[in-house]
């Protein structure tokens, strides 16, 4: 299974201004009160007035470009903004039992997801349940519980990922 991460908004969930090149933008990934995952971009200077979700599964900041700028760099930057995703999911520890397994779910998919196209590298067998992965271009090191994934919870997540995906 291979997701593709929307891009960058084009006006702030917050103000409704447009994001303007060469602003710094603040992107928040979280789970709303209908248990769907959300991800929504916002100007720096409106990071205070963002009313934050209980669950805030990522964050992140990254700096608008041109829309040609932004085509050209479209298959790199979704593969930046899933690494991005994906480290994030390492910053946020807090949240309830089920949170924190939907937090596990989301980075086993998508170490996998970044295995298959060669951005982490697993580091041996899965032993006691964590599979411990190489950032290639970093070398940092990363422990991710793996369990096996039912049909359900594969799906559950999917439907959950598409407010993030093309």
């Amino acid at each position: 299974m291979d997701w593709q991460i929307k891009p960058l908004a084009h006006k702030s969930a917050v103000s409704g201004e447009t994001l303007n090149i060469g602003e710094t933008v603040v992107c928040f990934i979280f789970v709303n009160e209908n248990a769907e995952i959300q991800r929504v971009d916002i100007h720096e200077k409106e990071t205070d007035q963002f009313p934050r979700p209980e669950t805030i599964l990522g964050r992140w900041t990254r700096v608008v470009k041109s829309r040609g700028e932004e085509e050209r760099e479209a298959r790199v930057q979704q593969m930046a903004t899933a690494e991005d995703i994906f480290f994030s999911l390492f910053n946020v520890t807090d949240g309830d039992e089920a949170t924190v397994a939907e937090r596990e779910a989301l980075k086993q998919v998508l170490a996998l997801m970044l295995e298959r196209k060669r951005v982490l590298r697993s580091q041996g067998k899965v032993k006691d349940g964590i599979q411990n992965y190489l950032h290639v271009k970093t070398k940092r090191e990363l422990s991710v519980s793996m369990h096996e994934l039912s049909v359900d919870e594969l799906i559950s997540l999917q439907e959950k990922l598409e407010a993030l995906v093309l």
